[in-house]
């Protein structure tokens, strides 16, 4: 089955950037323009292509009618527009996407006959600016099974107005690719009740079923030595997901919570207590060329935001490095690549989003 592009939003828009002048020893953070800016930010994500750092950007018009995805590549230390895919659908509230072979995968939040949809494009066809409109096809529609429904716990008295085939209880929210799975293409996404859960977009996987985390917020994952390592967050008081992306949509403060770590079934660890690092706003979970996982930490500061960047180690994760930008970032990506990380935030301005882009070389 293809499709055209159909990708739009019912979220708002992204932006962001960093710039930063405070500098530690083990780190060098550049300042650079903004990269993008949008009115309603759906999501964005970087992904490396022939050892070139692109990075996506979805975002929606004023009134709602029209999408576009945005391709940059990564000249330099200039993000340059390669193409822009425009689309007169505007009905997904979440992306990711994920190179595997030949292909890019984009994953979206739709919560309508399906709580979630994976399609795939050739990566090529994708970034190559020549093909205005390349060809995705469908991989598979994703919904929670019978087993996973057993272990969600919505209260009544959260539900919200439906005029969907599923009800609350079925929606998902902010999947994000399982980075390097060993067993196919998976995926992690929020139940509505705040339960992390795992999904395959292959074929289906009884311990996927089996896994569930309660109350873990925006969870990202990544499979190393044949070991799950999944982070998330975890609020003071019971935060459900449809509740927080109202809350974005709306432009409220976002809030923190406590970011805790976890390997297969081993007990979760509250980085936030253990290593003094306190709540946080977002995080990115990334791996070095080295093979070590990184999280990068968004913190409020008395002015802009603060970056901490934590790496894993045999003995456990460590607090590696700080710095700050200028600016108060809500959401962050983050690709190593050539040397050096790169950030990319979200910034909500008065009256757009932001993209902005920081590299960060942080030395040993």
């Amino acid at each position: 089955m293809c499709c055209r592009f159909f990708i739009g939003l019912i979220l708002i828009v992204l932006a962001a950037c960093a710039s930063s002048e405070h500098r530690e020893k083990t780190m060098r953070c550049e300042s650079h323009d903004e990269v993008h800016s949008c009115p309603y930010l759906v999501g964005f994500w970087q992904m490396m292509v022939s050892d070139e750092n692109y990075l996506v950007v979805l975002e929606n018009n004023e009134d709602g009618s029209e999408s576009a995805l945005t391709v940059y590549h990564l000249n330099g230390k200039k993000w340059e527009i390669k193409k822009k895919i425009l689309s007169d659908r505007a009905n997904t509230a979440a992306i990711d996407g994920v190179v595997s072979g030949k292909d890019l995968n984009i994953v979206t939040q739709q919560n309508n006959n399906h709580a979630l949809q994976v399609v795939r494009s050739p990566i090529q066809d994708f970034i190559d600016p020549k093909i205005e409109s390349p060809e995705f096809s469908l991989v598979k529609d994703i919904d929670i099974s019978p087993e996973q429904r057993k272990k969600i716990d919505l209260p009544i008295g959260v539900w919200w107005n439906v005029i969907t085939p599923l009800s609350p209880a079925e929606w998902l929210f902010g999947p994000k690719f399982v980075r390097d799975a060993n067993a196919g293409l998976q995926l992690t996404a929020n139940a509505a009740d705040g339960h992390a859960l795992l999904f395959s977009a292959g074929p289906a996987i009884r311990e996927l079923d089996r896994f569930a985390i309660h109350d873990a917020l925006w969870p990202q994952a990544y499979e190393m030595d044949g070991r799950r390592y999944v982070t998330y967050i975890r609020y003071k008081e019971q935060r459900y997901p449809f509740g927080l992306f109202q809350n974005r949509r709306s432009g409220s403060i976002p809030e923190e919570g406590d970011l805790f770590s976890r390997a297969d079934k081993e007990q979760e660890q509250n980085l936030s207590a253990d290593l003094e690092i306190g709540p946080i706003i977002k995080f990115a979970l990334s791996r070095h060329e080295n093979g070590k996982l990184w999280i990068f930490a968004l913190k409020e500061a008395a002015v802009g935001t603060d970056v901490v960047a934590l790496e894993q180690t045999s003995s456990g994760w460590k607090l590696a490095a700080r710095t700050a930008v200028d600016f108060e970032s809500e959401e962050l990506s983050v690709e190593y690549a050539h040397g050096t990380w790169h950030l990319i935030h979200a910034v909500r301005e008065q009256d757009h989003w932001a993209i902005r882009y920081q590299p960060w070389a942080i030395s040993d």
